[in-house]
């Protein structure tokens, strides 16, 4: 899985299949979705890999920031944290239950259906199985988090985190140049475009299967 595979999700959760089993339900920011069979834990390893990002030690890190040991948001960069929510009851022990929001593709949190309902960019609405209340609990903290790593980002970083400001504000249909990352050009529309039909990959990317 490549950088520019992350940046398209907007949310990704356990999900059944019939005759399929467990796998992940991946929510795109266009508005599309697609499928993975794969446990959500492997496919959490292959996003934070991505990033070269250490799971278990972003965990011990940022932990501390939202006063919590479990269900601590996943940070792949600044820009790209997504929040645990509980969704469903697990069919049996050991199952996941909770799926993972980026917070800046969150528009809305509303009361109905309840118990709370989740409106993402792409205009895909999901129910969750927590209260408003706790769910605007978790985004608070997660705010907080970002306002955290942004601030850790700015001091190490210096003039150069305002170009990463600025690339990553520009919605990636608009940027024109490669930039940091080489993520997401113009010639990059249909490719972006079609990740929901992508076949896997050679080198161990994931292929999402359209729903």
């Amino acid at each position: 899985m490549h950088i520019r595979d992350v940046m398209r999700i907007a949310a990704f959760m356990p999900a059944y299949r019939s005759g399929l089993g467990s796998g992940v339900e991946v929510f795109f920011r266009d508005g599309t979705t697609g499928w993975v069979e794969m446990r959500l834990t492997t496919f959490i390893a292959r996003l934070a890999a991505a990033f070269a990002v250490d799971v278990r030690e972003s965990r011990r890190k940022f932990g501390p920031v939202v006063k919590q040991k479990n269900l601590v948001p996943l940070v792949l960069a600044p820009l790209f944290i997504y929040v645990p929510v509980k969704l469903r009851k697990p069919l049996v022990s050991g199952d996941p239950a909770y799926g993972y929001f980026r917070l800046r593709s969150i528009l809305e949190v509303s009361p109905q259906p309840e118990p709370a309902t989740i409106r993402l960019e792409g205009g895909q609405e999901i129910t969750v199985l927590q209260s408003m209340r706790t769910v605007h609990h978790r985004l608070r903290k997660t705010h907080s988090l970002e306002a955290s790593i942004f601030e850790q980002y700015c001091l190490t970083m210096g003039d150069a985190s305002h170009n990463y400001l600025n690339y990553f504000t520009i919605s990636p249909y608009r940027q024109e140049n490669s930039g940091i990352y080489g993520i997401i050009t113009e010639n990059m529309k249909e490719e972006v475009g079609g990740y929901a039909n992508r076949t896997p990959e050679p080198d161990g990317g994931v292929g999402f299967s359209a729903t």
